[in-house]
Order: structure tokens, then sequence, then C-alpha cells
């Protein structure tokens, strides 16, 4: 069982499967594999995996800095001074100049690249919760173009905004005719992610996924894989 925010109690885990258990000890829950485990707090911690090794020992709750920047503890020490005065600050790994190709095998450690999802063969609706791997779909990808990076949209250090217009200026660095294929939209240039980026309700999930690949969406049509 998982909590989930939408029912503010319990319901069954997405993946679970909804067979009855055999027996007491099924009950209880699967039990998880080393690589189950790997994954799991790899993602959701710092300092909790090392290659195919846990080191729970070093685990730190949550997605800190060091999840993403390696040198951020020898960076932040130096900077406190709690390394010497002499101590030169580490320069942390810059991720703002990546391309979209680039941002999209970082992020999808955790977000799941498109490879690690191509390479599974299976496909369906709960892909959207992929989303470099959606992006990789969107007719307007371009591997080299950084308008099309998970950071040209979504600063990691602050929470995700709600308000589809916020994201208006980030459709414009292109659409605005900035590129000779990125055609302006003949229909509005506000709130462009309602329309081309729709939310999709996953099954058993209680949440609507922001589908990331960017398309024309017509009525009726089947979520395309």
């Amino acid at each position: 069982m998982s909590w989930y925010r939408a029912l503010n109690g319990l319901g069954p885990t997405l993946g679970g499967g909804n067979t009855l258990p055999a027996n007491l000890l099924e009950a209880a829950g699967r039990k998880m594999s080393h690589d189950d485990k790997l994954r799991c707090f790899g993602c959701h911690a710092t300092n909790a995996a090392s290659g195919t090794h846990l080191t729970l020992e070093t685990m730190i709750l949550g997605v800190q800095c060091k999840h993403c920047h390696e040198a951020a503890e020898t960076h932040l020490a130096a900077m406190s001074g709690d390394a010497g005065k002499q101590a030169v600050p580490t320069e942390l790994t810059r991720l703002r100049n990546l391309s979209a190709e680039q941002a999209s095998t970082f992020c999808g450690r955790c977000h799941r690249t498109w490879a690690e999802i191509a390479t599974q063969g299976i496909f369906g609706i709960a892909d959207v919760r992929y989303q470099p791997y959606r992006l990789t779909g969107s007719k307007c990808y371009d591997p080299d173009d950084a308008r099309i990076s998970c950071l040209a949209c979504h600063d990691p250090h602050s929470e995700a905004s709600a308000r589809p217009v916020d994201y208006d200026a980030k459709c414009e660095s292109c659409h605005a005719g900035g590129k000779a294929h990125a055609r302006p939209c003949p229909v509005s240039k506000n709130n462009c992610v309602t329309c081309h980026m729709p939310k999709i309700e996953l099954p058993g999930g209680h949440y609507r996924f922001s589908d990331h690949r960017i398309r024309i969406v017509k009525p009726g049509e089947p979520f395309p894989g």
C-alpha cells in the first residue's frame, strides 16, 4: 500500500498488482531485491548508493545538493570555513548549459531516460510518468537545443509551478520565430501547455501528470506511446 495525497489515505501501490495474497507472509508485502533497493534509495535519498552498493550508513534523507552536485560537501565546507581559512571552494558541477540530450540523460537517472524505457519494450499510459522519455518523442525535440531541455522549464532548486501561464515564455522562445520550423500557434499565445502538454490521469495513481510529449492534441485520439 502507498499513501496518496488525493485520497488523504492509503491505496494499492502502483504496479503492485491486485491479486489476493496466498498466505500471511505474502500479505506482509513483496520482498525487495537488491536492485529495487538501489533504485528506491538512489533516487529518493542522498549518499544512499555508490555504484551497485547500498551505503545506508551515510544516507541523508531527501534529495540534497550532493544528489546532483558531487562536490557539494567540500564546497560547503570551504564556504563555511570548516575546511580551514586557506581552503579554496571546490567548483560545483555546472548544469545550466547542458543540451537537451545531456539534461535528459542527467535528469533521467531518476526520471527515466528514453533508452531505459525504449529498451523495456512495454509501452502504455504508465509512461506518462517518465518525462525525459516523453519529451524525446516531441516533434519539436532537438537534442542539441537547450531551449527544449528539462532545465529550460524547471528550476530544480524550487517547486515546479502549477500555473500554465508561467511556461508561456519558454514556448515563445522558439515559437515566436526563433527557429525556422517552430511556427507560431494560430490559436493562442497564452497557457500553451494546457493544449500541447495535456494532463493525463494515471489509472490507480490518483494524480494527473503533465504529458511531456509536446504535440497538437486531437479530441478522442488514443494515448501516443
